[in-house]
């Protein structure tokens, strides 16, 4: 599968650079990132971008793409500091995000699905119990974003569907601590009784 990379114009000999792995949404390609403002972000936070296309227009090979683009990278010598490797992605991107960060917690920094919402309807992220035990010791620090303004994904979640993936990723995932499932109907009482 397709991808690209972009680098800082200007490297420094002997220097490993933090790589920033950013999927696209859906029905984009790997070559639409460069319009999306991280070339100036690149030059001026020195990293690394890879924009790959993940085996699909929404993505559906992330999980094993992954991987893979990260070995091609590391046997092509790109001078990448793997210990921060950074999954990004919107939208489709977001779910892709999420199951890298389920599937490879070991490969990754950080995961930052936006909108965080998106996992919560497709569930890539929902796969076995044997993944969700590898995740348990890495804690895998994640950021999600949110807005009233993400087309399907918005925030309130608007069906129940999303809140017994929210309740999955709470209780199996992440193993929050003395975490009681939420209900829909609580969930909408919440987001209608605050600003937040």
């Amino acid at each position: 599968s397709k991808y690209s990379v972009h680098t800082p114009l200007f490297m420094e000999p002997e220097r490993r650079y933090p790589l920033v792995y950013f999927s696209h949404g859906g029905n984009g390609t790997p070559f639409q990132a460069e319009t999306a403002g991280f070339s100036k972000l690149i030059a001026k936070e020195q990293f690394i971008a890879v924009y790959p296309f993940n085996g699909g227009y929404s993505n559906e090979d992330a999980a094993t793409e992954f991987p893979r683009i990260l070995n091609a990278l590391r046997e092509k010598g790109y001078p990448i500091d793997f210990s921060r490797v950074y999954a990004a992605g919107f939208s489709s991107g977001s779910d892709a995000t999420e199951s890298i960060g389920t599937l490879w917690p070991e490969l990754v920094a950080a995961v930052a699905p936006c909108p965080g919402s998106n996992a919560m309807y497709n569930s890539l992220c929902r796969v076995t119990p044997e993944a969700y035990d590898k995740c348990r010791p890495l804690q895998v620090p994640m950021l999600c974003v949110g807005g009233t303004k993400d087309d399907g994904d918005k925030f309130p979640f608007p069906d129940p569907e999303c809140i017994d993936n929210f309740n999955i990723w709470a209780q199996d995932i992440s193993k929050v601590a003395g975490y009681e499932k939420l209900t829909f109907e609580e969930s909408r009482a919440l987001a209608e009784s605050c600003d937040d």
